[in-house]
């Protein structure tokens, strides 16, 4: 499972209705009242239209499609702080993820190797800390880049 899809899936389990929108949405391990899958190219301005209106209010927003912003980090901390809404950034680093499988065992060992942990982390260790981010234990929280296993 890739990281995107174990965030929405962490949220579902913490009781978060979620909104899985990907060019390829599918069908979350949730019960089907706490999710809708949503077809969406981030990378199109039409579709992220779309994809607001559908939404309606948020409380929780997860861009996790490795989409670098144009907007640096604490830009959109001091504009949206003033209204309640937190902005954190997490850099994954080496996660174990589907897209990676197709590399012969010794590419994992060497990049393993470099990571301070001396392993790739799991999608689960991500979803749990963009879960954390987004809850009240972390309210005073923002303006951060959470930088996983730097390699």
């Amino acid at each position: 499972m890739g990281i995107g899809r174990g965030i929405a899936e962490r949220f579902a389990a913490e009781g978060a209705f979620v909104i899985g929108a990907d060019r390829q949405a599918t069908v979350l391990d949730a019960p089907a009242d706490r999710w809708r899958a949503v077809n969406c190219d981030v990378s199109r301005e039409a579709d992220l239209a779309r994809l607001a209106g559908e939404a309606g209010d948020l409380d929780i927003l997860v861009n996790c499609a490795g989409v670098t912003t144009k907007v640096p980090i604490d830009k959109m901390v001091y504009e949206l702080s003033r209204d309640g809404i937190r902005v954190n950034a997490v850099a994954p680093g080496l996660v174990n993820t589907p897209i990676l499988q197709r590399h012969p065992p010794e590419w994992f060992a060497e990049r393993s190797a470099r990571v301070p942990m001396g392993r790739m982390g799991s999608v689960d260790e991500i979803a749990r800390a963009v879960t954390f981010l987004a809850s009240d234990f972390s309210s005073y929280i923002t303006g951060q880049a959470a930088a996983y296993a730097l390699t």
